[in-house]
């Protein structure tokens, strides 16, 4: 018997403002000590049906509100060609609304957002390689560090919509805030551009911890300090940078679930004519971090989003005319308010025996309506990686973000890669494309 879920408070946004070529997909996936053994990949992904059972869905319309159902069809094991990120097929297919793709010895599981966020795919990531290792190498692993066991019975809280239980009856934050600066690049027909750079976790917080700040604080403020010094002088004086920053409210809140649960916040540095230092930068970043990401700050953010779905008129419209509404307020009050992401999912920690046959964590973000540049960062022992995603050849941001770093004395491995529409792909060690103008590419600078 097939069941349905109720779409979370951030589902809905999603679902309602994809369109043929944004599904708002995403990917998370680990590099592997091996060859990926893809019959024992397929029979994973398999087992851990019943134990992802919000995962294994499909999106159905319905009349007040679509809905999740369940899909039989786990055949979602493909080895890696096209695009990262591209679309996946979502409302008529009987397929989930993700897949697994393997290439070399690398593992990804794509998926749309409106399954879960990264910290809910980290966990599915996370069992999904425990189940394959158990599989071809008989290695026992067990069930800790978010690897969950795929013999037992999902959990009730795994399934909730978190937002609307610890929402309260105030009516939130405002979403008073101007247009961002927009980062301006030429995009190259449909080709995706991924740049990675592998930094070791003790070098950089050797760094932070002389600086007094955390390893989030210090690479937002990076990536502030790189779009600020790549932008026209002219501009700095009345256009904000802002990143948005997303919080796992699991911590905060006590929960377990595999649903959609965080919360963004766009933290912004404010336009003056005088120029700023990274210092200042790191400064002003670090403390509007911590305010931002207080307990109370983001329940508030999670109140307003949930109010505005419980209006009564929410509840009984038609969903064909919620939709349009739903859409745009997405637009108007997300992409364009601020300059960029940066996701970090933080530490990843598995079970002692997987460790020797991982070798890193991936995470990357697809491509987005607006924003034509996304930055990520994962770490795994003693590994940071942080990836930057975008649909332009030209990379003077990552440049300076990878340069500004290794002159502050921290090491930094590069590798570059992009897909095209028509399925081909290169990737490259140890270099980094760079444009001096945009447009032109200069290829094979060493950083």
């Amino acid at each position: 018997m097939k069941r349905q879920f109720k779409l979370d408070n951030a589902s809905l946004a999603y679902t309602a403002s994809r369109s043929r070529k944004w599904s708002a997909t995403y990917r998370v996936g680990a590099v592997m000590t091996e060859a990926v053994d893809p019959p024992s990949l397929k029979q994973a992904a398999k087992n851990l049906k019943n134990r992802f059972p919000t995962f294994y869905v499909q999106l159905r319309s319905g009349l007040a509100w679509d809905y999740l159902e369940s899909v039989e069809d786990t055949d979602i094991v493909l080895p890696e060609r096209g695009p990262a990120c591209r679309p996946l097929p979502v409302g008529k297919s009987e397929k989930p609304m993700f897949r697994i793709l393997y290439s070399g010895r690398r593992i990804s599981v794509e998926l749309f957002h409106c399954i879960t966020d990264g910290t809910g795919a980290m966990i599915y990531l996370k069992s999904l390689l425990a189940e394959y290792l158990r599989l071809r190498d008989g290695v026992r692993i067990p069930c800790t560090q978010g690897v969950l066991n795929p013999r037992q019975a999902p959990q009730a809280g795994e399934f909730e919509d978190a937002y609307k239980r610890i929402a309260t009856r105030e009516h939130g934050l405002a979403r008073r805030e101007p247009n961002a600066y927009q980062y301006d690049a030429k995009v190259v027909d449909d080709n995706f551009y991924i740049i990675n750079g592998l930094i070791p976790v003790d070098a950089l917080k050797a760094v932070t911890r002389e600086l007094g700040v955390t390893v989030n604080d210090y690479l937002v403020s990076a990536y502030i300090y790189a779009f600020y010094v790549n932008m026209d002088p002219k501009d700095r004086t009345h256009k904000e940078i802002r990143i948005n920053v997303p919080a796992n409210l699991r911590p905060l809140f006590h929960s377990n679930t595999l649903r959609n649960f965080a919360m963004y916040y766009n933290i912004g540095l404010p336009a003056r004519a005088k120029e700023y230092t990274f210092q200042e930068i790191l400064t002003y970043i670090s403390a509007h971090l911590r305010a931002g990401f207080q307990k109370e700050s983001l329940r508030r953010s999670v109140c307003k989003n949930v109010s505005d779905e419980m209006m009564p008129i929410s509840q009984i419209a038609p969903s064909f005319l919620k939709k349009p509404f739903i859409k745009a307020g997405f637009h108007i009050f997300g992409e364009q308010k601020y300059t960029s992401p940066f996701s970090n999912l933080g530490v990843i920690k598995v079970p002692e025996e997987m460790e020797p046959y991982i070798e890193r964590f991936d995470f990357v973000i697809g491509k987005t309506v607006k924003n034509k540049i996304y930055a990520t960062a994962v770490s795994f022992r003693n590994t940071l990686n942080v990836t930057f995603s975008s649909i332009s050849p030209c990379a003077q941001i990552q440049s300076t973000f990878f340069r500004f770093l290794q002159e502050q004395g921290i090491p930094v491995e590069t590798s570059y890669s992009f897909d095209t529409e028509n399925g081909s792909s290169r990737e490259d060690r140890d270099d980094i494309c760079v444009a001096l103008h945009p447009g032109e590419l200069v290829r094979a600078v060493r950083v």
